[in-house]
């Protein structure tokens, strides 16, 4: 099993849309993935609730059988395209894929 686990920050504005707008956004197209991907077996997105320096704005947590199928999710067409919009309003993102 692959977990592949994203940490995101976003800007303070993009798109048109301030931070809180862009991350209830993010939210509903990464949670949209869970529909569109079969070889998915386990995403949940949360949006932080702390707000402390130290933390991210929103996570991704996933989990695939094979790494094939995680290679597979990120040329998904339905992933580039949220990957395409988190470009252009993220201010960093981290990113964790490990063998469970």
């Amino acid at each position: 099993m692959i977990q592949h686990i994203v940490f995101f920050t976003f800007k303070e504005e993009a798109l048109g849309m301030t931070r809180e707008e862009l991350k209830v956004e993010a939210k509903k197209r990464l949670e949209a993935l869970r529909e569109t991907i079969p070889y998915i077996r386990k995403l949940i997105v949360g949006i932080d609730y702390s707000n402390t320096q130290n933390s991210f704005d929103i996570s991704l947590y996933t989990e695939f059988d094979t790494n094939k199928d995680l290679e597979n999710y990120q040329v998904d067409p339905y992933h580039v395209e949220v990957k395409e919009f988190m470009v252009e309003v993220l201010e960093k993102r981290a990113v964790v894929d490990a063998e469970i």
